[in-house]
């Protein structure tokens, strides 16, 4: 993952040292996988040219399998001709965070003129999204979660086709900075029930493609936090393992592209992660729900009180399993197995 943070620039040094830094691995490895994301890396798509460029020719003469990027964006820039841009540089799929209908997502989401940028946002989707997948993420708290419907119903005024999916995600405060919005903040059982009502009633309206949530075997770690070639890289070159501890400072890194010697808190950090197994977490181990989570977010299983922030499956699985057959058979799929 490659991330941006605002008014930040990667400077040539750094970038050269990230194409060495990933040149070593794919020695190594047989697939590469990036995602783009920020502050909002749409304003810096010549640097995602330079690097993307000199990624295909490494998966090229490694023979790595590399299928495609994803951008996290606001989507405030994804327009025709950026979409094109992006495209050439392998991203295939865009995920674009909208927070509610027209007033609620302009005082979260307002252009330095005090403006808003809902409806710029949506004509962007309608002009990329035959040129790269998009998909539109929701994220629900308790200011906004009385208002979800509402921008359900204008995506489908608006003509937001099927191939253009909804999810929804929680707002959390992750890090001391977010503390702010802690009282703001849904329990995770309290988000899963309002997506669970939610999403009955789309299977009833059939108006958005809301997504359902399956429960899937992880099977290598949950994320690439606690994988070994998962790396989050920063504009400075600070590496992370987890993008939610990527910040100004670099107090969360695990190391820097810039130097050989990994700093000890760096070690430490590393260590925290890839020795993160649920097999060994007395909660896990009475849950009926592991392996299928492999433990949860290792970040907030770290972090975060015991069963603040579990899957789903733990709350409502039968509900759960029930809603996500119902969506298939609509969309005309056959249920898994």
């Amino acid at each position: 993952c490659f991330g941006y943070k605002k008014n930040d620039t990667m400077s040539r040094e750094v970038e050269e040292a990230l194409i060495k830094f990933v040149e070593k691995r794919l020695e190594k490895t047989r697939n590469l996988g990036i995602t783009w994301f920020g502050g909002e890396p749409t304003l810096k798509i010549d640097i995602i040219e330079r690097i993307s460029e000199k990624l295909k020719e490494l998966s090229d003469k490694f023979f790595v399998k590399f299928n495609g990027a994803g951008i996290i964006t606001n989507g405030y820039l994804l327009t025709e001709k950026n979409a094109r841009r992006l495209k050439n540089c392998n991203i295939t799929h865009a995920q674009i965070t909208i927070d509610g209908p027209p007033e609620v997502h302009d005082k979260r989401r307002i252009l330095k003129n005090g403006k808003g940028t809902f409806f710029r946002i949506l004509e962007n989707v309608k002009e990329s999204k035959e040129i790269i997948k998009i998909s539109i993420r929701i994220n629900i708290d308790k200011q906004n979660i009385n208002r979800i419907e509402e921008l359900l119903e204008i995506l489908y005024k608006e003509e937001i086709p099927d191939n253009v999916p909804v999810s929804y995600g929680l707002v959390r405060p992750y890090t001391a900075s977010c503390a702010s919005i802690s009282s703001d903040c849904l329990t995770v059982e309290e988000y899963w029930f309002f997506t669970l009502k939610s999403m009955e009633k789309q299977i009833k309206s059939s108006k958005t493609n809301t997504t359902g949530n399956y429960p899937l075997l992880f099977r290598s770690g949950f994320c690439g936090a606690d994988r070994l070639n998962g790396y989050v890289i920063a504009p400075s070159g600070d590496l992370f393992k987890c993008w939610t501890e990527t910040t100004f400072d670099h107090k969360g890194s695990i190391g820097n592209l810039l130097s050989n010697q990994p700093e000890p808190f760096q070690l430490i950090n590393l260590a925290k992660y890839l020795n993160w197994d649920p097999f060994r977490n007395p909660e896990c181990l009475q849950c009926e729900i592991l392996p299928i989570c492999m433990g949860r977010c290792p970040y907030t299983a770290m972090t975060i009180a015991k069963g603040k922030d579990c899957t789903p499956w733990r709350y409502y699985l039968t509900e759960m399993l029930r809603i996500n057959y119902q969506l298939r058979l609509k969309r005309g799929l056959k249920p898994l197995k």
